[in-house]
Formats: C-alpha cells, structure tokens, sequence
C-alpha cells in the first residue's frame, strides 16, 4: 500500500514538472502583432536618434515608432529590415505585422498607409522578372531594382 502510494505522489510530481514545463515553453511563443507607425534609426543604446540622416551599414538599426508612442525594435539579422535602408520607405507611414519574440519585432510583411488604404512595398526588375523586398541591383543583370508600391486592398472599419 505505502508502495502504491509513492507511485502515485511520483506521477502526481512528473504531471505538475510537466505542466509547468509545457506553461513555460507556451510563454516562449512569438504572438502576431500588427502595428502602425514609422520607421527610426536607433542609436548604439537603442533609442531613437534625434537625426534621421544617414548612418554607416555597420551601425544601422530600425526600430519602429507606434502611432501611440511605443517603440519596437527588430532584430539585428531580420534580412527584412533591409528595406529600411530607403529613405523613402522610412518616411512613409507603415504598418508592419510581425512575431514579437525576445523583445524583437521579427518582420512578416511590411505595407504602407497612405489615403485610408494599404499597399505592398517592393522592388521589381522587369528585364529578369525578380521581385526582392531590398533594394540594390537585380541579381541577374545588375540593374538596379526599380521600388514599386502597389495598392493591396481597402482597410476595414477597423483598421480605419
């Protein structure tokens, strides 16, 4: 019987060690997150700089400024971040999706706001039919690539 007890307080422990582990791992998971704003250089400590002039490759790092005033940062090796280096795009209002995980915003699609509606932005070579998401020559003819920013539907009421 006292055997047959340990047993039981033994399965009862690995069910709560288990429980818990699963909690913890759930706490892990990046969650969607869709947000509105635009871009900023961010400074060596990660803060906005006051200047939004142009900085050297090795220093460059984006954040991205919400309409309510939070800032996100992305992550130092998202290659999504590279269409950021145009000036262009960073003075557009932007809305990003993407997984927040670590503290970092991990881009999924990168789209602009401009008159109540959303469009896709991209760079296009016509002459290789290549479409890449930074700008810099086609990798075929070495043309540079041309920005293209395409309508990509109306915003619902409540994206409005």
């Amino acid at each position: 019987m006292k055997l047959l007890r340990s047993a039981w307080v033994l399965v009862l422990v690995a069910l709560m060690a288990l429980s818990y582990a699963v909690r913890a791992e759930e706490k892990k998971q990046p969650r969607e997150l869709t947000v509105r704003g635009r871009i900023v250089l961010l400074d060596g400590s990660g803060q906005p700089q006051s200047s939004q002039e142009r900085v050297k490759e090795a220093q460059r790092r984006f954040g991205l400024l919400s309409s309510d005033g939070k800032l996100y940062t992305f992550s130092p090796t998202d290659p999504r971040t590279q269409i950021f280096v145009d000036p262009r795009v960073r003075e557009k209002e932007l809305q990003i999706t993407g997984w927040l995980r670590g503290g970092n915003l991990e881009i999924i699609q990168v789209r602009s706001v401009r008159g109540g509606r959303l469009y896709d932005l991209y760079y296009r070579c016509e002459v290789c039919n290549i479409t890449s998401f930074e700008p810099g020559p086609c990798w075929c003819c070495q043309e540079e690539f041309e920005f293209r920013e395409t309508l990509a539907g109306e915003l619902s009421e409540e994206g409005k």
